[in-house]
């Protein structure tokens, strides 16, 4: 009999979560091992006759979570090799979610020809989020990795079948942007709309990478929980903070002891947009001394870069270059004002393209081309428009 590992999930806790193929499984013959018995579907199991085995003594000795990882796998693993049949592994929630021996299993399995069959259940984090009720219905994220995985499966998408992390990226970006509209434009039918999509494109990620054996979005959610948890020790720990100043620097700090190596701005991507690039490096800069003690001095030097500018202009030789250090002197008054350079520009953007707006329809009313209007009648209509935002 060929070697077969099936690793089957016991959902969040409640009986009727537990999925029919799972409990069948679990009957039938095999070795059996269960990752914990401290899991309320258990008594159950053994009502039922199911005889099984449990790691709880590796967490009881105290090891750490990657011994306790790789041990578990290695017992899986080593009843597998000997070929006598099936080898079932049963864990809480779902088989992949944050359940790192899982991964090493399914890794160990692939390389030495093993086969695997993955039994799902909901997991803990659906759990939570099948009570919420963001968008009026309950969903599980579980039902979106299953279409992704499917869409990129041999019976698939074409389309879906051909991407790839390095072609999703624009898509990626697109998604965030228009999160940011639907935040802006305070509509929360829309934001939630948009959020899904920015979460396909996260669940898309993760399957490329998870068809790779790289990692998957258990993992992802495991990171990230894990590093909330480590950031986040005034809450989760003994730490004691004042206020949010406070907060920032201790997160700071805690970053830099998670890479000592990482150079000052080696943690600000190349790719953010220009104004806030500007304003994290300024930022950063700022937390080790390197600022003006007040606004003022920030905008004296707007003062000191526009002169140069000008004197650059006249010769028609720099101009780039001081324009650029302008920008980014500017950037600087924002920050030190407490204001985001990115959103006040985009706010000023959108008043121009209102105004502008305002210009063009007063011309279609008159029956007149717009690019052939002078400058004084649009002059007048862009007051007229500002007088209307004032007035409202």
């Amino acid at each position: 009999m060929g070697s077969l590992i099936k690793i089957c999930g016991l959902g969040p806790g409640d009986w009727e979560a537990v999925p029919v193929g799972v409990v069948e499984t679990l009957r039938q013959a095999g070795i059996k091992f269960l990752r914990t018995e401290k899991h309320p579907v258990v008594p159950q199991l053994r009502q039922m006759g199911v005889m099984f085995e449990t790691f709880d003594r590796l967490y009881e000795e105290g090891k750490s979570d990657d011994a306790i990882s790789a041990e578990i796998a290695s017992a899986v693993l080593n009843e597998a090799v000997k070929g006598v049949g099936q080898v079932i592994y049963a864990v809480p929630g779902h088989p992949l979610a944050l359940e790192e021996p899982s991964r090493l299993i399914v890794e160990g399995a692939r390389s030495q020809g093993i086969a695997v069959h993955i039994l799902p259940a909901m997991s803990f984090l659906d759990a939570v989020y099948s009570g919420a009720e963001p968008c009026g219905d309950r969903y599980s994220i579980a039902p979106l990795v299953s279409i992704i995985a499917t869409l990129r499966g041999e019976r698939g998408c074409p389309w879906d079948r051909e991407q790839t992390h390095e072609s999703l990226k624009k898509y990626l970006v697109e998604e965030a942007y228009e999160v940011l509209e639907a935040i802006e434009h305070g509509k929360p039918h829309n934001l939630c709309a948009e959020l899904g999509d920015l979460l396909l494109q996260i669940v898309f990620h993760c399957q490329i990478a998870h068809e790779a054996g790289r990692f998957h979005l258990g993992d992802v959610v495991a990171a990230i929980t894990k590093k909330m948890l480590y950031r986040h020790p005034h809450v989760f720990g003994q730490v004691r903070v004042r206020d949010s100043e406070e907060v920032k620097i201790n997160w700071e700090r805690l970053k830099e002891a998670e890479n000592p190596d990482r150079r000052t701005f080696g943690g600000i991507p190349r790719s953010l947009p220009a104004l806030l690039r500007a304003a994290r490096v300024q930022e950063k800069a700022s937390r080790l001394g390197f600022d003006w003690e007040t606004w003022q001095g920030a905008l004296t030097k707007v003062q000191e870069e526009t002169a140069e500018l000008v004197a650059a202009a006249e010769v028609s030789r720099g101009i780039a270059g001081e324009l650029g250090d302008l920008i980014f002197a500017v950037v600087n008054v924002a920050r030190r004002l407490g204001l985001d350079a990115e959103e006040l520009l985009n706010n000023t953007t959108n008043k121009f393209i209102n105004r502008f707006s305002f210009i063009e329809e007063r011309a279609r009313e008159k029956g007149l081309e717009l690019g052939k209007l002078d400058l004084a009648q649009m002059d007048l209509w862009w007051e007229e428009a500002k007088k209307m935002e004032a007035g409202s």
